[in-house]
């Protein structure tokens, strides 16, 4: 694996954990919101 190749899946990986994120943010507000 080359740098750029590093570099790319790095910024991936971190796109993906920043949205599985607020995936799990948005679901809790929905169970909140379905809750109350």
């Amino acid at each position: 694996m080359d740098l750029q190749q590093m570099i790319l899946f790095h910024l991936h990986s971190s796109i993906i954990t920043k949205a599985d994120t607020k995936m799990k943010e948005l679901a809790c507000q929905i169970k909140v919101a379905i809750c109350y």
